[in-house]
């Protein structure tokens, strides 16, 4: 299981990743846990990308299919300028792949969470990847949150924040968060995710090191924390 996180504040968005990965071996029942699982990745340079559920189509992980069709946009100068034009471009590549994967096509269970800006209006857009016709993207535009994957914590909690339209003295000042906020709240609730697991009976979902991103309309995609090849993860200084 995962949990990606991403937070809209006024100046640009956090995207956070846990890198816990939860699989069962084929010649095994017993579930195992891996700890550096890369969840999120930079896209055309100004969106960022993140993944959770099954993690290969046609015995290839996710992120490298998405860099994939990257190398080919760039090559083609056919990059997207907007969020939604990713999503589509992302979406119709993995479908276009899963009738001919060996990775239970029809049981298949990807997501992909996705943000950028469109005119400057911060947006996240999540989409699960199937071969059904209907439609299951969804979105949201502007100051909030959204989060993939495990979110039963998430989800008690925003119990406690009512609605954006009628919020209660807990809901998260989103509107006046800086980007380092929006970086601690993201990583917040992760870590806050994470410790509640290790006192419940469940299987941990979430874990590990957190990779961080900040997307902003002026820069683009930015590593804020990254994990590295055989590496501990990398920290990187951004002042805002």
């Amino acid at each position: 299981m995962t949990l990606i996180v991403s937070v809209h504040v006024p100046d640009g968005i956090v995207l956070a990743a846990d890198s816990l990965t939860t699989v069962t071996p084929d010649d095994s029942e017993e579930k195992k846990t891996l700890q550096n699982t890369q969840k999120i990745i930079p896209f055309c340079d100004k969106f960022g990308v993140g993944f959770s559920g099954s993690a290969y189509i046609k015995n290839k992980s996710l992120p490298y299919h998405i860099r994939s069709l990257e190398k080919e946009l760039k090559k083609s100068r056919e990059c997207p300028k907007y969020t939604r034009d990713a999503m589509a471009k992302i979406k119709a590549k993995l479908e276009g792949m899963l009738p001919q994967s060996t990775n239970c096509a029809d049981n298949a269970n990807y997501s992909v969470h996705l943000v950028g800006f469109e005119r400057s209006t911060p947006v996240t857009y999540k989409c699960t990847i199937s071969n059904q016709e209907d439609d299951n993207t969804t979105a949201i535009r502007g100051i909030g949150s959204l989060c993939t994957g495990y979110t039963e914590v998430i989800q008690t909690l925003c119990s406690l924040y009512g609605s954006l339209e009628e919020p209660t003295e807990h809901m998260p000042l989103f509107g006046q968060m800086s980007l380092k906020e929006g970086i601690r709240y993201a990583e917040f609730l992760i870590r806050t995710t994470e410790l509640h697991q290790q006192f419940s009976r469940a299987l941990p979902k979430v874990g590990g090191n957190i990779d961080v991103a900040v997307i902003t309309p002026l820069d683009g995609f930015e590593w804020i924390r990254q994990q590295l090849y055989l590496e501990e993860p990398q920290t990187i200084i951004h002042e805002q």
